[in-house]
């Protein structure tokens, strides 16, 4: 299957046998962190066929959705006096974000002292009210409220965390034998509905044959009785029709519980949860948790034909590099179906829906497709060809399955995406700690993910005994000029050191008009669109000596070939148009405003007037936000651009 034009998977290229991602020393602490990492790599091979979790994973799912309704709800009690009844553009996300960055940075300090504790991988488990959550919810409440708020929210989170932590702690066998004992529940009530389908089955034919017309024995024909004739045949059609249609649902609701029966007898006698469906929408699969009732649990998860391709091509190159005994199916195979070849050829098929839809779910869960935008396909391409700018095939340290260029990369999940390449978190050093390569970052946009970030690199690059190590960073430059608000209340310029740095080499900035990223959520979509950036972008280069000397990159090269590929990018769609984007495309915007603009009011009239009244409305909210925004900033201009991304801005954070 040829790839698509702003796919950015390149299954063709492989990393440099030079880079390194685990030094033999680095530090003083190198046993202890081996050993760390050697036990826990044998308690993952351990676990390995309980490693995902889907109940766990649709508990967890449904918990943050309860989550978010809170959120949601509680803030439009606090806000009837503000210009908004809705918390702050991606004020969850954050939160998330910056729990991963605290559970990431609590592991380190549990590997040094020897201790351990299970946190879970994306509600905030600690039952303390967040700083951050605060004081994004404060710009638009009272402090005190917002502090409410947030407690609330750490208390139902730290809960629903405990609970969800007791699901799937048994092992398989007995796991087997709840699974029988919990669909044997069903069997009453299914044979139930059994025996009333076959009932009505029954009945819809007795009605069918007594429709029918019975043989005339009279040959005769009798012109007098032709008009009679006439009518009576029409109602006697009438009654064969709809007693063909009465047998017709029977015979539907007949096989709808032959088909439950047979999805409960394949939960109770195999380990088949998940269930892989491509009937529904051409190009796009349906990825649906099985129940012991035979039914399927929402959400249903959604991924396109394309990407499926994909995560079965690094399910199978993990698999290579971990087991030589593994058979893995042709590229040919698996581009004509993926779903049959899954499902009939893949012989831990079972394992890797598992995986997949956890994978799923957890990105389903964090949200924010903003959060999980790449470069576009042209600009790794303007990396990698020595031609070009030469940095090779750079592993990237903040990506995905979905979105991820290469085989490897870093990622938020390694516990799930080991399994499809992925090195592990950026942050964990037992995982990830450099001493050879090229690499590129482009973090989300969250600030203390990004100042972390800065950290570490300042690390790597320090470290006396590293060889040739590069780093192409990519961050945003907010309206502050790259500069934010933390959550302990100061203000954090991400952008500033990395410029400063000893090891910065080249940097430039693109505007945010002039290039786009690849979406998020690409991996839900049937088109492979860009996405328009925000704000406009920082790009910088950080080398050691060595690396500098292995990857010569000057200003000049870094503005004409990289930021020039990256400006070849740009897309026609603005920032509205991309929200306003059909639902097919991944909007809903644009449909519910075409359905408002043309329906007409109570007195038959357009909504022409409604329709002023909305932008009468918008006029006055630019204006309470940019006068708001003036306080912060010195210039009006940036006070409307602000303004424009947090309204349409994905990664609008302020």
């Amino acid at each position: 299957m040829p790839l698509h034009p702003h796919s950015i998977w390149n299954p063709a290229a492989e990393i440099p046998s030079t880079t390194q991602v685990r030094p033999p020393s680095y530090s003083k602490n190198d046993d202890d962190n081996d050993k760390t990492a050697s036990s826990s790599s044998q308690n993952t091979k351990k676990n390995d066929v309980n490693g995902a979790f889907p109940e766990q994973e649709a508990a967890r799912m449904a918990a943050l959705k309860r989550l978010r309704h809170t959120l949601v709800t509680q803030c439009a009690k606090q806000q009837q006096h503000s210009y908004s009844n809705k918390p702050p553009t991606l004020a969850m996300e954050r939160w998330l974000s910056r729990e991963s960055l605290q559970r990431e940075l609590s592991k380190q300090e549990q590997g040094k002292d020897g201790s351990h504790t299970t946190r879970d991988p994306i509600l905030p488990s600690g039952g303390i009210a967040d700083n951050g959550l605060v004081k994004d919810l404060s710009r638009n409440i009272d402090y005190a409220e917002a502090q409410s708020i947030a407690e609330t929210l750490a208390s139902d989170s730290n809960t629903a965390a405990k609970r969800i932590s007791k699901l799937n702690t048994k092992d398989s066998s007995n796991n087997m034998a709840n699974r029988q004992t919990t669909t044997s529940e069903y069997t009453k009530e299914i044979k139930a509905e059994l025996k009333a389908c076959s009932k009505a089955v029954k009945k819809a034919s007795k009605a069918v044959q007594k429709s029918l017309p019975k043989p005339n024995k009279d040959d005769d024909d009798n012109d007098d009785d032709a008009d009679g004739e006439s009518s009576s045949s029409d109602s006697s059609n009438k009654m064969i029709q709809k007693s063909l249609t009465g047998l017709h649902e029977a015979t539907q609701q007949l096989d709808t519980c032959r088909q439950k029966i047979q999805r409960i007898q394949d939960y109770a006698n195999s380990q088949k949860t998940i269930v892989l469906d491509n009937s529904r929408r051409s190009g796009i699969c349906d990825v649906m948790l099985l129940q012991a009732d035979g039914t399927f649990k929402k959400p249903y998860l959604t991924i396109s034909t394309s990407h499926l391709i994909k995560f079965v091509q690094l399910w199978q190159f993990s698999a290579a590099t971990t087991s030589k005994t593994t058979k893995a199916i042709g590229p040919k195979r698996i581009a004509q179906n993926p779903v049959t070849a899954i499902q009939e050829e893949m012989q831990d098929g079972n394992t890797f829906l598992r995986y997949l839809y956890c994978c799923l779910g957890r990105y389903e869960m964090i949200k924010g497709a903003g959060y999980q935008c790449a470069m576009p396909p042209v600009a790794f391409d303007a990396l990698h060809s020595p031609k070009k700018l030469g940095l090779g095939t750079t592993i990237e340290c903040f990506a995905s399955p979905f979105n991820c260029r290469y085989k490897q990369y870093c990622s938020a999940f390694p516990d799930l995406e080991t399994k499809f390449g992925s090195l592990g978190s950026f942050f964990d050093d037992a995982s990830f700690f450099p001493w050879q390569g090229s690499f590129e970052a482009n973090p989300p946009f969250v600030p203390e993910l990004m100042s972390a970030m800065n950290d570490k690199l300042q690390r790597l690059l320090e470290n006396p005994k590293a060889k040739a190590l590069s780093f192409l960073v990519i961050v945003p430059v907010w309206g502050g000029g790259g500069t934010t608000a933390t959550s302990s209340g100061g203000v954090m310029d991400h952008v500033g050191p990395l410029e400063a740095s000893e090891y910065c080499v080249a940097k430039s900035r693109v505007l945010a008009a002039d290039h786009s990223f690849c979406d998020g959520a690409q991996h839900k979509a049937l088109k492979q669109e860009l996405r328009p950036s925000s704000w406009d972008t920082a790009v910088i280069l950080l080398q050691n000596k060595s690396g500098s000397l292995a990857w010569p990159v000057s200003q000049t090269k870094l503005d004409s070939v990289f930021c020039a590929a990256l400006k070849s990018s740009k897309t026609r769609s603005s920032l509205g148009d991309w929200e306003r984007r059909g639902v097919g495309r991944g909007g809903k915007q644009q449909q519910q405003q075409q359905q408002y603009k043309h329906k007409p009011n109570d007195d038959g009239c357009n909504s022409t007037i409604a329709n002023s009244t909305r932008l009468f409305c918008f006029y006055f909210c630019l204006q309470e936000c940019c006068s708001s925004s003036y306080s912060r900033q010195s210039n009006s201009s940036e006070c409307s651009l602000e303004w424009r991304t947090c309204r349409t801005s994905s990664k609008a954070i302020f």
